[in-house]
């Protein structure tokens, strides 16, 4: 027969098993919240892909306030984009589109020195959410937009096949040199269903961030092993970052002349 007087409690054996049901269920909780958080920077990045593929389309349409009228090309004027030599009227094409869309601001004479981000870049569709790092860390505004700098990083690399520069004919030529034709609204891409316009960079390679230079390796994105890569017709596709580590498999997405489709491709 049981006391009525004793007092009834949990046994040590009790209290552990309990202890190890709390810490699972608050593990359980914190890999879901962490998933989630992942899957929204996820959102966020193909959101921000799209807005810029707009502001690209929108320079190559409606042109930008420093003269470089609208041909319907990108990039619109007859220079290269900075970094890729030396010469006049050299550009970045992130510059192009940060004055389209009303961060940034460039002078019409000099796009070696001047163009310049008016806004915290980390607060712009300019930087990548999946990233580890953060544009313009350690700057203060206004912020020179310079190519393969450190506080660049962050952000998405342009595939240099497209209208990086011309190596030969007229500079103002739609169509390039044939190897690095200028993006046209007459859809002169070949296949803009799986050629890359822009991609997330490589966040453990600061040279990565150059935002005019060859993409290629330097891809790598955050999210499930794979790269968030906006393609010319608009469409956003996650791609194995195995793929861009391989030479064949990031010729196959980055070149205008498509080689054979590699083993990597599925």
């Amino acid at each position: 027969m049981k006391n009525p007087n004793k007092l009834s409690g949990m046994t040590l054996l009790e209290l552990l098993i309990v202890v190890v049901i709390i810490a699972v269920l608050a593990s359980l909780g914190f890999l879901g919240i962490s998933k989630g958080i992942q899957s929204a920077k996820a959102a966020r990045t193909t959101d921000n892909l799209r807005q810029l593929g707009n502001g690209i389309r929108g320079v190559m349409t409606e042109g930008v306030s420093t003269g470089h009228t609208p041909p319907g090309m990108f990039p619109p004027y007859g220079g290269r984009f900075s970094g890729e030599g030396n010469g006049s009227g050299e550009f970045t094409w992130i510059s192009l589109v940060a004055e389209y869309l009303g961060v940034g601001n460039n002078n019409p004479s000099d796009f070696n020195d001047k163009p310049v981000f008016t806004t915290d870049p980390s607060t712009t569709v300019f930087q990548n959410p999946l990233s580890n790092n953060k544009m313009g860390e350690g700057q203060s505004l206004p912020m020179a937009i310079k190519a393969n700098q450190p506080e660049m990083s962050g952000s998405f690399l342009y595939n240099a096949y497209i209208g990086s520069y011309e190596t030969s004919g007229n500079a103002n030529s739609a169509t390039g040199d044939g190897r690095k034709p200028r993006l046209r609204n007459d859809g002169n891409i070949p296949r803009p269903d799986i050629t890359i316009l822009l991609t997330e960079a490589n966040d453990e390679n600061l040279s990565a961030s150059v935002w005019t230079g060859w993409a290629g390796t330097r891809s790598k994105g955050n999210y499930r092993d794979s790269c968030h890569c906006l393609m010319v017709d608009g469409h956003v596709e996650l791609i194995p970052n195995s793929i861009f580590s391989d030479s064949a498999g990031a010729a196959y997405y980055f070149q205008i002349t498509k080689p054979n489709k590699p083993s990597s491709v599925r």
